[in-house]
């Protein structure tokens, strides 16, 4: 491999990271849009129908709202630890090969 060779290799492992990255918090996003979703579902259900298992239904919705942003924050945090090892895994291997 020649010098230019190695730099298009760390430039494309560094830009493949960031895509990564972005995904994911694009994913807790979808998280905390789809707790939003269910918050929102259930007070609707709760205040705007008077059937009692509809009312059950949005009780439910709410509850799972906080459990859906615990969930989704606990993914985001283990997928970003993977990504950051992964990175200096990377790294390591570009530096040896340089």
């Amino acid at each position: 491999m020649n010098s230019n060779d190695n730099i298009n290799a760390k430039i494309q492992s560094k830009l493949s990271i960031e895509r990564t990255l972005l995904a994911n918090r694009r994913t807790l996003l979808a998280y905390i849009k789809s707790a939003i979703g269910l918050i929102v579902s259930g007070a609707g259900l709760m205040n705007f129908i008077d059937n009692p298992i509809w009312v059950a239904i949005g009780v439910i919705c709410v509850i799972l709202t906080p459990v859906t942003i615990i969930l989704g924050i606990i993914d985001f945090v283990h997928v970003s630890r993977l990504i950051k090892r992964e990175s200096e895994f990377l790294e390591t291997e570009l530096e040896e090969h340089i």
